[in-house]
């Protein structure tokens, strides 16, 4: 499905990045969950298209700032609120900003 949908997306030729899974309770206790975004990372890889690391992101904010998932998510335990949100989209604008401003930096793979 992702390959399918990056290939439409090419086609109609729209600037595409990629974004992981949240990380919340809901998609931390699937045996999938980390797999899923190896999978979007690799795909993000081998198609040569940017990579937004929400996974990470949220996961630092949880294990290292110690912010609680009641404070990063809506109810539901699984869909991000309007503070996560706000957040991310602040890394994400800056993030696309200096990919415009730097496209080959932008490109480089990311490190693990």
């Amino acid at each position: 499905m992702i390959r399918e949908g990056i290939r439409r997306l090419k086609a109609s030729h729209a600037d595409i990045v990629l974004i992981d899974p949240q990380f919340a309770p809901k998609v931390i206790v699937k045996p999938d969950g980390a797999g899923m975004v190896d999978l979007i990372q690799a795909e993000a890889r081998n198609q040569r298209i940017g990579i937004f690391h929400r996974f990470a992101i949220m996961r630092h904010w949880r294990e290292v700032d110690g912010i609680s998932f009641d404070t990063l998510l809506s109810p539901d335990g699984l869909h991000m609120n309007d503070w996560s949100y706000a957040c991310i989209a602040k890394l994400l604008s800056a993030a696309i900003a200096d990919a415009v401003r730097s496209p080959a930096i932008a490109r480089m793979p990311a490190r693990r």
